[in-house]
């Protein structure tokens, strides 16, 4: 032994001092994966250090490694070396405002390691400090010891598979050579090892490094991908396996008809010790029906939820293949980060780990060889497998988490690109984007966001937009729709700011997401998780949801799923291929017009945009009309709107859609499942009887097309219309999200009318892209049209349906493409779009809808702007060649104002200070009436008794103005013509507030000539042209003056006549609305009756009562009103309607259907007749007359009129006789 140590004294005195050696033990390399796993995201030296337990450092000088090395190699060490090591428990070291994590060698291991190191030291001369050593593998740093995170990171330590491994080297490191002051952390490399049995020294000449799992050669750049393995659920044994490579390739592999995929954050809480009360709740919304899907994306899954979840049978079962086993499992350690993204899928699948830059950040990109996707329009029969991409971006909105999220969605196009070039790709996770335009302005303005770091935000959605990706979300929504903000009771649009639609996280809602935000700038409701499809992907989104709303709530984030179908033709394609709607190209606002402040003052000092107290105010009474309606009152009803008799009661029009003003009545329709007479009897004795309550009833409105109600209530005018449908009623509101072919809506075309309006604003709220950019668009457009005198749908102008129309196409157009676009933008867009659409060939339609299907548009509408549901499509039935011109001339105007420098919205309304829409339309009326030397005036004098009588006098001479306009088109083309919708009074004069003495208003349409044509035209010509529009105007006078129904020209007087600008006087716009606010229907309604309700006493007769109210019958008592009505004599039959007459005359052999014609009204040409044989029954024929129209059947043979409905007249069945 003396011998040996003689041999062995170094030559050079050796010293233990440098940090730049190190002597230690290092594990095989097939022990690495699951610890480097850990290291690299939480040992500070994974980069710079392997897997390793130091016997000696700090070492001998890099210059003394060769000579200690052969003092080593001559020392018998195989007699003091451990045979074996096992590192199995988790300890931690406490230093000074940190620990770190590490893998102790047990007892007897740790005193032979410490044997071994003592007899190294010896022989070479170092001291040994035996006392101080302790040996062990470093695992991770943490914070405090008795912080959160550093019990949560012990815990994930403890889970790491024990390391166990036959010690037969002694390994020598060396660091790196210093090249440049300040450089990243030198690694240390391999200088060689002695082999303990057979005391040899394997030197390498170069110094190696150890080819980490993450290892590059630049240490800053992202890690390099890995290769994991995928695991497949054996319920023979209850365990999960790796799946083999062969599984893969033997897996029958077809193009799918159609593929489901989910993603849910799960919200992983990092207190200590975790709770697991959500995880039942958890589990519960991923099992739901709502979230069943092909594959599931998981977003901060933590150790102690996989194992919590994978024990599931159900998940099992669903999901058989997974990214990771639960651990905890025998030989099975933890997982990677505290939070990670997890995939289910019931398919199989390999896959890779794409880490980012940033530490516990990375991708899992899926590749599923069964699904061969075909390349959208790509030929052949070429088909690659399906790449899928799990995600979860970094958090936060100020300057360096944006840099991040932007650099880490370029690092994964980057390698989708690089690695799948032609692969079909869907990207889904937790993007972590904010959307909401409120956080982000004020992120901005708190300087959290820097300007340029703004700029590389919003480079990110074109980002995605160039490399094909599309919201999955988005193209679902804009076509078949998204309801979960509509039947979940979401907030409604006028509470949301711009990008808050679709919100995923939602502190409002949500009350786990609520607390995770505080009352910080994140406390707007945000769509953080998306699920992103390639354009080339043959299979469509077709259909969207949320899932997890439902209380209790589990996660601060709602799942998401979407259905991918495969389709004929994409979305772009239906709209090309359409050939009727041109598509709609971006415009970009002015920098003085993309200030939104500046849009919602300008409409706020216009009075139109409502206010929050407005809002509630108007909410408030309509809470009350459900509350007397549904009979929620009474005892043992509860508050749900579907008590009692089974009604439910929908606002609809400009209320329901959220695009109200303080001007615009509230529309509400309410469906149930008893008749319409029974409904309005009942109706209206809850109503008077709530007349404390601020209800009041003006009146009762019938009409062929059904009842309605006007009221009042605390200062608010409604309309209440019911639609007798059971079906509707009772499976509200699941059953609008059914197609219009499905059984419950086989209704009869009455009642699908009546139903139209709430079918076609359900589909609105549920695919409009953005509600909030859409309702400040459509307002600023509805403000725009009223400064302008074309708000007046009754004029044949636009209104709120047509609005709708015109913009919703724009919307779900520039949404589509997947560009950051404003609302400044889209009324820019909306304008230049219009301003050159050809009205007269083209039809307005949403293409989203309307993907497949013919219209063909008759001589009788020069406007077609189709609506989304039957019947009836066209909304502009109304509309003249002259107000399509004026539209089409105004819109051009307006498309010209956005050139001009420094427009501001101010300007573009109109400048001044209007706090009401009454003043917005007295200015533009003023330029109206400089605008036109010469005018046609439309006198209306009354002078009767009766107020009602008179009201209903000028609502029906209203209506007929658009006649005149088709007349004076028709019979003199050189003049064009514009009408104010607006009825004047001098000014002089005064108007009245009633009419309840003379009243004396008129009606203006200006007149010019076609095109400066006056120049050109010769006296005889403009002679002509000036009897031919006398004449036009006596015709129109003869045709008024002729209606005995409406005209009593015993209090009733009018004129049309041709009138100079200057002798026009000083005119001012009626205040006061005489049309259909207050006068009701027009008879193009047709038989519009008035009837006074008047309540008797209870227990009288007339009693009936409504369902759900056994034993509380109310009397309902009617009279005549004492407007004009035609009577019906006691004791005659029931007359029979047309349709009766229509079929006995065409089916009955006894009679010649070809010796009959039908007598009608047409809208503009007046009463009109056609052969019986000719006429069109069917609703979508382009030629349908409602049958309501029919005045009369006459024999042509001899001219006799067999059926009448003016004097009810009937000669073919005998009833009303």
């Amino acid at each position: 032994m003396a011998a040996e140590e003689a041999l062995s004294l170094p030559s050079v005195s050796l010293s233990a001092s440098s940090y730049d050696t190190a002597l230690c033990l290092i594990p095989p390399r097939d022990l690495w994966p699951s610890l480097n796993r850990v290291r690299s995201l939480y040992d500070q030296a994974y980069a710079t250090w392997p897997p390793h337990v130091n016997l000696v450092y700090p070492f001998v000088r890099p210059e003394a490694l060769a000579e200690a090395a052969r003092v080593l190699c001559l020392v018998h060490l195989d007699a003091h070396a451990p045979g074996r090591v096992s590192l199995s428990e988790t300890d931690t070291f406490t230093h000074k405002g940190h620990s770190t994590v590490l893998r102790p060698a047990r007892s007897p291991d740790a005193a032979a390691i410490s044997r071994l190191r003592h007899h190294i030291c010896r022989a070479l001369g170092l001291p040994s400090d035996d006392g101080d050593y302790q040996p062990h593998m470093t695992v991770a740093q943490s914070d405090h010891p008795l912080s959160d995170s550093h019990s949560s990171l012990l815990d994930k330590a403890r889970l790491l598979v024990p390391l166990s491994w036959d010690v037969s080297q002694l390994v020598i490191l060396v660091r790196e050579p210093s090249s440049a002051p300040g450089e990243a952390p030198r690694r240390m490399k391999l200088w060689g090892h002695i082999d303990i049995m057979s005391h040899q020294l394997q030197r390498i000449t170069t110094p190696l490094d150890f080819p980490l799992e993450h290892d590059a050669e630049d240490l800053t750049a992202a890690p390099l991908p890995q290769s994991q393995t995928t695991y497949r659920f054996d319920p023979s044994d209850n365990s999960w396996n790796p799946l083999p490579g062969l599984c893969l390739l033997d897996a029958a592999s077809q193009p799918p008809d159609h593929l489901i995929i989910a993603s849910y954050n799960t919200l992983a809480e990092f207190a200590w010790p975790p709770d697991s009360a959500r995880y039942p709740a958890l589990l519960a919304n991923i099992l739901s029906a709502r979230a069943a899907a092909d594959i599931l994306v998981l977003q901060e899954v933590t150790d102690h939820f996989l194992p919590f979840l994978l024990d599931s049978d159900q998940v099992c079962a669903r999901y058989p293949y997974a990214t990771h086993r639960p651990p905890g499992s025998p030989g099975v350690g933890p997982l990677p980060s505290l939070p990670n993204v997890v995939v289910l899928s019931r398919l199989p699948f390999r896959w890779q780990h794409l880490p980012f830059r940033r530490k516990h950040k990375g991708a899992a990109v899926l590749t599923l060889p069964t699904i061969q996707v075909q390349e959208l329009g790509a030929p052949g029969e070429l088909q690659l497998p399906l790449v899928l991409a799990a995600c979860h971006l970094s958090q936060g909105l100020v300057d360096g988490a944006v840099v991040a999220k932007k650099n880490e969605l370029q690092r994964l196009l980057s390698h989708l690109s690089t690695e799948f070039p032609r692969h079909p790709w869907i990207i889904a996770g937790d993007f972590n984007l904010a959307t909401s335009s409120y956080t982000i302005d004020l992120a901005r303005r708190k300087q959290d966001l820097s300007p340029q770091c703004f700029r590389y935000f919003c480079e990110i959605e074109p980002m995605l937009s160039d490399a094909g990706l599309q919201d999955a979300w988005l193209i679902s929504r804009i076509g078949v729709g998204e309801s979960s903000n509509v039947t979940h009771g979401q907030a409604a649009s006028e509470d949301l700011y711009e990008g808050e639609q679709g919100a995923t996280f939602d502190p409002l809602a949500n009350h786990l997401a609520a607390r995770a935000v505080g009352s910080g700038l994140n406390n707007r409701p945000q769509r953080y998780d998306r699920i992103l499809v390639s354009r080339n992907l043959a299979l469509r989104p077709c259909g969207f949801n949320m899932f997890g709303e439902a209380p209790p709530q589990a996660s601060d984030h709602w799942g998401i799923r979407c259905l991918l179908k495969r389709e004929e033709s994409s979305e772009n394609d239906a709209v090309d291929a359409s050939g009727k709607s041109p598509l709609v190209h971006l415009h970009k606002a002015p920098p003085s017009l993309c200030g939104i402040d500046e849009l919602k003052t300008t409409l706020s000092s216009r009075g139109c945009l409502p206010t929050r107290a407005d809002e509630a105010e108007r909410k408030a009474a309509v809470s009350l009309l459900e509350k007397v309606l549904l009979g929620t009152d009474q005892q043992g009803m509860g508050q749900d709107n579907h008590a009692g008799p089974g009604m439910v009661l929908l606002p609809v029009g400009s209320f329901g859609l959220g695009v109200w003003t303080t001007s615009s009545d509230i529309n509400c329709l309410c469906v149930g499942a008893i008749s319409s007479k029974t409904f309005f009897a009942v109706a209206a004795q809850r109503l008077k009887k709530a007349a404390p309550d601020g209800i009041t009833i003006l009146r009762r409105v019938r009409a062929n097309s059904g009842t309605m109600l006007e009221l009042d209530i605390r200062g608010f005018k409604f309309d209440l219309q019911y639609c007798p449908a059971a079906s509707i009623a009772e499976r509200y509101p699941e059953v609008m999200k059914r197609p219009s072919s499905d059984p419950a809506f086989a209704l009869p075309v009455q009642t699908l009318a009546k139903l139209k309006p709430a079918r076609d604003l359900y589909y609105l709220r549920k695919s409009v892209p953005d509600m909030a950019k859409y309702r400040l668009a459509h307002l600023l457009i509805k403000a725009w049209a009223m400064s302008r005198g074309l708000y007046a749908p009754k004029f044949g102008l636009l209104g709120g349906i047509h609005i709708a129309v015109m913009l919703v196409p724009v919307c779900k157009s520039l949404a589509n493409g997947n560009s950051l676009v404003s609302t400044s933008d889209i009324v820019t867009s909306f304008f230049h779009h219009y301003a050159e659409f050809d009205f007269k060939s083209r039809l307005v339609f949403d293409p989203f809808f309307h993907k497949d299907f013919k219209y063909h548009r008759t001589f009788r509408e020069p406007l077609c702007l189709l609506g989304w549901h039957a019947p009836s499509l066209n909304t502009a039935t109304n509309a003249s060649a002259p107000t399509v011109h004026t539209i089409s001339v105004e819109l051009a105007r307006a498309r010209d104002l956005f050139s001009r420098e420094g427009m501001t919205w101010n300007e573009f309304l109109g400048s001044g200070d209007a706090s009401a829409s009454l003043g917005l339309a007295a200015r533009a009326s003023a330029g109206f009436l400089q605008a036109y030397k010469s005018y046609v005036k439309i006198d209306a004098r009354y002078w009767g008794s009766s107020p009602t009588k008179g009201k209903k006098f000028l609502a029906w001479l209203e209506s007929r103005c658009v006649m005149v306009l088709v007349d004076m088109n028709r019979q003199v083309p050189a003049i064009s013509t514009r009408i104010w919708p607006a009825r004047f009074v001098q000014t002089s004069s005064g108007h009245a507030d009633k009419i309840d003495s003379e009243y004396h208003g008129c009606y203006l349409v200006g007149l010019e000539w076609q095109d400066n044509g006056a120049a050109d035209m010769s006296k005889d010509e403009a002679k002509h042209a000036e009897r031919a529009l006398d004449a036009t105007l006596r015709e129109f006078e003869t045709r008024i003056r002729e209606d005995e129904k409406y005209y009593d020209k015993g209090c009733c007087w009018m004129m049309a006549s041709v009138a100079s600008g200057h002798d026009l006087g000083e005119m001012q716009p009626d205040s006061v609305q005489w049309g259909t606010g207050e006068c009701g229907e027009t008879d193009s309604e047709e038989d519009l009756d008035m009837e006074a309700e008047d309540e008797g006493a209870e227990g009288g007769p007339g009693m009936v009562s409504l369902p759900g109210e056994a034993g509380k019958q109310k009397p309902i008592t009617m009279r005549q009103s004492k407007a004009h009505m035609v009577t019906k004599p006691t004791g005659l039959g029931k007359f029979r309607t047309a349709a009766d007459v229509m079929n006995r005359l065409r089916w009955d052999a006894a009679m010649d259907a070809s010796d009959y014609l039908v007598g009608y009204e047409d809208r503009f040409m007046g009463p009109q007749e056609r052969a019986l044989e000719q006429w069109k029954s069917e609703l979508t024929d382009d030629e349908f007359i409602p049958q309501h129209r029919i005045l009369y059947f006459k024999r042509r043979s001899d001219g006799v009129v067999v059926w009448e409905r003016r004097t009810r007249t009937d000669d073919v069945f005998g009833s009303g006789i």
